[in-house]
C-alpha cells in the first residue's frame, strides 16, 4: 500500500500519486487531504478510482472480514449504550 497526503488541490497530485503506487508495486493506494477529511482510492494501475467506489469498497472490505451481521453506524453512542 502506498499512501500520499494531498493539498486541498486534488486533481494536481493524483497523476504523481498514480506513478508512485505502480513505481512501488503497491496493489492499492491511499492518497489523503491535509486535514484528512477526504480520501482517493487508487488502483494498482495507478488509476484513481472514483470517490462513489470508496464507500462501497470499504464496507465490502468490513463484510469480508466480519461477515455479513455486522452492524453499521453513522454516530457515536453514548457510554455504556450499544449500537
Amino acid at each position: 500500500m502506498c499512501v500520499t497526503s494531498l493539498p486541498l488541490r486534488v486533481s494536481k497530485i493524483l497523476p504523481s500519486s498514480g506513478k508512485a503506487v505502480v513505481a512501488h508495486g503497491a496493489s492499492l493506494g491511499i492518497a489523503v487531504d491535509p486535514d484528512v477529511d477526504r480520501c482517493v482510492l487508487i488502483d494498482e494501475t495507478g488509476k484513481p478510482l472514483g470517490e462513489e467506489y470508496t464507500l462501497g469498497l470499504a464496507v465490502q472490505l468490513v463484510v469480508g472480514e466480519f461477515g455479513e451481521r455486522t452492524s453499521f453506524s453513522s454516530h457515536t453512542p453514548p457510554p455504556g449504550q450499544r449500537h
